[in-house]
């Protein structure tokens, strides 16, 4: 995956960090454009784009946020969110804080698409 400088966890205190699976994104995004986007949610710590073998987009990523009210406000604003042509896909990532990303859900992204434009 493309990054961000990783971020390491809080020292001393409970882990409020949340990962989010980000899918359906626009081919040419890169991790700079995702963490710009999810800024409007809260405190990002870390963008990534999963990169295939050729080093282009494989369509999904991960935004990790500093507290779990940013990442609840992350999916509130983009699930279904339409970006450059493609209605995201936004959740808690099954994978969870420097985990390895999880598949999409089987769930249709345009069942719960909205009608908001980045």
């Amino acid at each position: 995956m493309a990054s961000s400088a990783a971020a390491a966890p809080p020292t001393g205190g409970r882990d409020t960090r949340t990962q989010l699976f980000v899918g359906n994104l626009p081919y040419r995004v890169r991790w700079q454009d995702l963490k710009d986007l999810f800024r409007r949610a809260g405190t990002v710590l870390r963008a990534d784009v999963a990169l295939g073998p050729d080093n282009r987009s494989r369509g999904h990523g991960t935004v990790l946020l500093a507290t779990q009210d940013d990442a609840e406000r992350a999916v509130a604003l983009f699930q279904g969110w339409a970006w450059q042509g493609r209605v995201l896909e936004v959740r808690k990532d099954r994978a969870g804080v420097g985990g390895a990303g999880a598949g999409v859900d089987s769930v249709s992204v345009l069942d719960t698409a909205k009608s908001r434009t980045f």
